[in-house]
């Protein structure tokens, strides 16, 4: 009996120790294994990441080319805007011959003068500008308007032109022909109301190759 009871005891003992076992090893082997959610985490941590830094270099470069746009806007604006400045607008006088003050300001041959703008290279001196423009006609109508032009015959430069206290002095050289008596005052109105277009002139001296307008006009 004694025998029996000893060798349940052992058996006993035996069975315990081996479960003890088994359970160590299987939380060892649980320890050993990768964590996957960590590195599963881990993973999802870098993609977002990089998908964080994609998204501001996007960002960054959409920036980039629109205020490249905004440059590029101005520069030509900029550009646009040069680009018209460097024409004006003056205006010269014709003769409305027998119009009698209907159309414009009358002068003593009963005709009027009709300002008619016209577009020109922005010059230094918008005085002789316009008076450039005008002597560069050399039509005796103006194009479809039947205005007259007095100085159509004759060749004239303006050698040089300056306001001083509102009057303005006009040196003009070259060879000045007339079609007859009543284009005395005509030539004379149309240079004279040419120049008093500008505000900042409010009376007109003009010489002719030295001599007054007058003067070489008396000789006509």
């Amino acid at each position: 009996m004694k025998k029996i009871v000893s060798f349940l005891i052992i058996s006993t003992m035996l069975l315990f120790v081996g479960c003890s076992l088994r359970s160590a090893s299987s939380q060892s082997s649980q320890n050993s294994l990768p964590d996957t959610n960590k590195s599963t985490t881990e993973k999802n941590d870098v993609n977002s990441a990089d998908k964080n830094n994609l998204e501001e270099e996007s960002n960054n470069t959409n920036s980039k080319d629109q205020n490249t746009g905004v440059k590029n806007n101005k520069n030509q604006d900029s550009q646009g805007s040069n680009v018209k400045k460097t024409t004006t607008k003056i205006k010269i006088y014709l003769i409305a011959i027998d119009d009698n003050g209907k159309g414009g300001k009358k002068i003593d041959t009963g005709d009027s003068l009709i300002p008619i703008e016209r577009t020109i290279s922005t010059p230094s001196s918008p005085l002789v500008g316009a008076l450039t423009e005008l002597f560069s006609i050399k039509d005796r109508s103006y194009g479809q308007s039947g205005l007259y032009n007095s100085l159509y015959q004759s060749n004239l430069k303006v050698e040089n032109a300056k306001i001083v206290n509102g009057v303005a002095t006009i040196n003009i050289s070259g060879k000045l022909m007339l079609g007859g008596e009543l284009d005395n005052p005509r030539v004379k109105a149309q240079i004279v109301e040419t120049a008093l277009q500008f505000s900042t002139v409010k009376d007109v001296k003009v010489f002719i190759n030295g001599k007054s307008i007058d003067s070489v006009l008396s000789l006509k």
